[in-house]
């Protein structure tokens, strides 16, 4: 809190087949906590005049698998941040590098929010051309920066020290291995290094103002039917949720690869934030519990990307 770590924990069990415990140098899988680290490092090239956030993207990555290549001039790294390309969040398995799934738009660039993860690939793609490097060398470049020793986006260099996922009491599920950067889901990582990431994020770094502000401007509205929260907007910056309230702007991200659920907010106006991770399918059904000593109430954000009570009958399906 405050930009300095006030508390941090370990509990639970890493391995339901084992019975092993986990420990604060526990890795799990963050899932969409990856998209922040890719909008981290985009705020930085930004910073550093590699690119600018409104020309198209089109001129840089060919991109084969869209097949509207009218619509696809006018995408810009604003877009693809913001999630408001109009592109699908997959199309065909992540995992699969060889997949010719074709990329469809939803509506016209600009338009209105709709979360994709095939627009973070295309982003990739963008940053590691345009700064001649590739994301593997720029994300450690970030983690190494930030003293986020065990974090990476390419697989765990001790497996032995990765958390099993287990939907409620079904049998665990290692972590995906993959040998190579993808820039929605891949991340490996845990608490005590997320934070890191957090305070640079809520403390401002070395970027500047007009950076940091452009970066926590909200780009988009998140349309929502819930009445009660009229005093709240929902909306997207370039790479985090936002969530107004009267008392400020709270930034956040969660994360969904299955049984690997994560969690992650700050407040940039008080410096305050939380991080969590979790091997289990329920992970996201805790964020208010944590969230609320240092943050408040989340309910609005929470409501839009977590149903709990889907989220149970998942778990009691899958027991």
């Amino acid at each position: 809190m405050h930009g300095e770590l006030i508390s941090s924990g370990a509990v639970g069990v890493a391995d339901m087949e084992t019975g092993e415990v986990v420990r604060r140098d526990t890795l799990f899988e963050g899932a969409s906590l990856t998209k922040p680290v890719i909008a981290t490092i985009a705020m930085r090239l930004f910073e550093a005049g590699v690119f600018d956030l409104d020309e198209p993207v089109a001129r840089t990555v060919k991109a084969p698998r869209v097949r509207d290549r009218v619509t696809y001039a006018s995408v810009t790294p604003r877009h693809l941040l913001a999630h408001t390309s109009g592109l699908p969040n997959w199309s065909g398995d992540p995992l699969d590098d060889g997949r010719r799934n074709v990329l469809k738009f939803k509506f016209q660039p600009g338009r209105r929010f709709s979360y994709s993860g095939e627009g973070y690939g295309i982003l990739q793609k963008f940053l590691e051309q345009k700064s001649g490097r590739s994301m593997e060398d720029l994300s450690r470049e970030l983690f190494e920066e930030l003293g986020m020793s065990r974090s990476t986006l390419v697989g765990a260099t001790s497996p032995s020290r990765t958390a099993r996922g287990h939907w409620g009491r079904s049998p665990s599920r290692e972590a995906r291995r993959i040998g190579h950067p993808i820039a929605a889901l891949s991340l490996l990582s845990n608490a005590e290094d997320y934070v890191r990431l957090l305070r640079y994020e809520a403390c401002g770094s070395a970027l500047s103002s007009e950076t940091l502000a452009e970066f926590r401007k909200r780009q988009v509205t998140i349309e929502r039917s819930d009445a009660p929260y009229d005093s709240y907007t929902l909306g997207w910056s370039l790479g985090w949720g936002v969530l107004e309230r009267p008392d400020g702007a709270l930034y956040f991200q969660w994360g969904d690869n299955g049984p690997f659920r994560a969690f992650a907010a700050f407040s940039q106006s008080s410096a305050n934030g939380i991080v969590y991770f979790a091997n289990g399918s329920d992970g996201l059904l805790y964020v208010n519990v944590f969230a609320r000593p240092a943050l408040g109430d989340l309910s609005p954000a929470i409501a839009w990307f977590s149903r709990p009570a889907l989220e149970w009958v998942r778990r009691i399906i899958r027991r």
